[in-house]
């Protein structure tokens, strides 16, 4: 009997050791929540962010109409919407998505702890105050702009767009006003941009004696290869404005010389004057990447180029000029 008896409590307590068992690993299970990526684009006065939202496996609990229970429903909410925030500002400071791994995991954990916190708060005055205080941490995140970037040194463009020579006094007596495709590649580093262009276009001579004499043929191609130095002076969310120097190297085929054979002349040309750039769309990417930082700022723009110069041609044919350019530019430019 006593033996029966023996078998009876040891059986009850070990099916009461499973029982517990469980409820403690479901119990730890409640709160084990888990933060993830979602990658999304929002507009942000005319600019378009691309940036990583927070979401989390965590559920809002159905309203209660008792007053505590809608109290400590509101203080999941906001603890939720505050975690998420604080993990969001990390990630914006990560420079490897590989780094995002460990914030999520890490906020998810503060969050698992925070709930507990709440569940053990068994006053509504205690439950007010612990409102209070993540009210108050809301608010101060939230006034800072999560936004604010550093530009790094280093940045690229390309731009593609026409140009047109207009030729003063003594070079007018030969040459028409003169279109030429362009296309360019700049590289700056912090406000110093130095880019490198490539023109090509046709000259046509004009009916006069003096270019007769001169020995130009109706139409000549005329190829240049440039640089030019620019200082951004004014850049704002939509203007830039760039004083600029420009040198040329300028390839002109097609001159006759006395023994009636094409010919292929070379001369230099100089010039200075200012780039303004409207522009008409900027993306801004504060995702990080999978090797290098993907973060970067990048516009499009209208770029209207403006120059005043000075040029030689070959039998000392020489004068100023006014140059005007409109291309379609891309920049962009890594960020911290």
């Amino acid at each position: 009997m006593k033996r029966t008896v023996t078998m009876l409590i040891l059986i009850m307590t070990i099916v009461t050791h499973n029982k517990s068992a469980a409820q403690t690993n479901q119990k730890t299970k409640k709160h084990h929540y888990e933060f993830m990526l979602s990658p999304i684009s929002i507009l942000e006065n005319d600019t378009i962010v691309s940036m990583y939202e927070v979401i989390s496996t965590y559920k809002i609990p159905n309203r209660s109409p008792r007053r505590d229970k809608l109290l400590k429903q509101q203080l999941l909410k906001t603890q939720l919407e505050l975690s998420k925030l604080e993990a969001k500002i990390k990630l914006l400071d990560a420079q490897r998505l590989k780094e995002s791994n460990t914030i999520l995991k890490e906020s998810a954990n503060r969050f698992n702890i925070s709930i507990d916190s709440i569940e053990h708060l068994s006053s509504t005055k205690k439950q007010e105050e612990y409102l209070e205080n993540l009210n108050q941490k809301l608010y101060v995140i939230k006034q800072d702009n999560i936004y604010n970037i550093e530009k790094k040194a280093i940045g690229v463009g390309i731009y593609l767009g026409l140009h047109l020579e207009v030729f003063g006094r003594e070079l007018s007596q030969y040459y028409e006003n003169n279109y030429s495709l362009e296309l360019g590649y700049g590289i700056s580093y912090k406000e110093l941009v130095w880019d490198f262009h490539l023109n090509y276009g046709k000259l046509e001579k004009k009916e006069t004696e003096r270019a007769k004499y001169f020995g130009i043929k109706s139409k000549v191609d005329k190829t240049e290869l440039g640089t030019a130095l620019a200082y951004n002076l004014y850049d704002t969310h939509k203007w830039r404005i760039s004083p600029t120097i420009r040198y040329d190297y300028a390839i002109i085929a097609g001159l006759l010389d006395d023994r009636n054979t094409d010919n292929i002349y070379a001369f230099n040309k100089i010039s200075a004057g200012v780039d303004i750039d409207y522009i008409l769309s900027r993306r801004l990417c504060l995702r990080p990447g999978q090797l290098l930082s993907g973060k970067e700022i990048e516009d499009i723009s209208i770029r209207g180029k403006f120059n005043i110069g000075y040029m030689e041609l070959p039998h000392n044919a020489r004068g100023c000029l006014v140059e005007f350019g409109l291309v379609f530019n891309i920049y962009g430019r890594l960020i911290n």
